[in-house]
């Protein structure tokens, strides 16, 4: 996975700050900034593989990911959860492990889906 081989200091120093904003956002309790910081965070994870293709495609992707994160916001149990994930994300990349970066991003996908089922389940109910 490509986001392994991403050890540019500037990126990661950029998803690290990202992820203090969000850690930021929970302990001064502020979801709007949390979901902000949370786009910037994907938004920098797609700019830095470097992919013109990927980049234009994911525009469309992020649109969705913003409109998701926003039904999300104030609904995580634990808004802390949502930031551990992301230093996951961040640690897996620093560490340059593709099975890690593979398993972060996965857990990740995985929660945030599971959470906007549970969400879905409750309107309908």
């Amino acid at each position: 996975m490509r986001l392994a081989e991403t050890q540019d200091p500037a990126v990661l120093a950029s998803l690290r700050e990202h992820h203090r904003a969000m850690t930021t956002a929970v302990t001064a309790d502020d979801p709007a900034e949390l979901t902000a910081a949370d786009m910037r965070f994907h938004e920098t994870l797609v700019a830095c593989l470097r992919n013109q293709r990927l980049e234009r495609t994911s525009r469309t992707l992020l649109v969705e990911t913003r409109m998701c994160l926003a039904r999300l916001e104030g609904h995580y149990s634990m808004p802390q959860e949502a930031v551990d994930e992301h230093a996951d994300i961040v640690g897996a990349i620093e560490s340059a492990d593709v099975t890690a970066v593979i398993k972060a991003v996965g857990d990740h996908m995985t929660n945030a889906a599971e959470l906007l089922d549970r969400l879905h389940a409750q309107r309908t109910a």
